[in-house]
């Protein structure tokens, strides 16, 4: 999971470079793949970790923070105005994947130590 989330702001980075088409294709193509990966890997290691009692509202709430990041994106790509000149809100939108990547790769290490991890397994 940290690895992935590390490809993605490595894919990210990489659209930053420029706003190039190659640029922007390569980054997407990389994203997708982890992406594709993350969403079969994820609701598994959740299940495998949660207690039973609250199995079930950990995978729902998985889904449902998935739709609300759709909705974010969504919403981000609405208030970003089509101006040719100005490239910054552009990378703004292309660059704000990267905060819930942090997030998740600090809250991976900081509430999931792999001493406890390496014990449940």
């Amino acid at each position: 999971m940290i690895l992935c989330n590390t490809i993605v702001i490595l894919a990210i980075c990489l659209q930053l470079i420029e706003l190039r088409f190659t640029y922007l294709l390569a980054g997407r193509l990389l994203l997708g793949f982890v992406v594709g990966i993350m969403s079969s890997i994820l609701p598994l290691y959740l299940n495998s970790i949660a207690p039973l009692s609250i199995s079930g509202k950990i995978g729902s709430m998985n889904q449902v923070l998935t739709c609300f990041g759709v909705i974010t994106a969504y919403s981000l790509g609405f208030i970003i105005t089509e101006d040719k000149s100005d490239e910054i809100r552009w990378r703004i939108l292309v660059g704000f994947p990267i905060l819930p990547c942090i997030l998740s790769i600090v809250s991976m290490i900081w509430i999931f130590p792999y001493d406890r991890l390496e014990r449940h397994i």
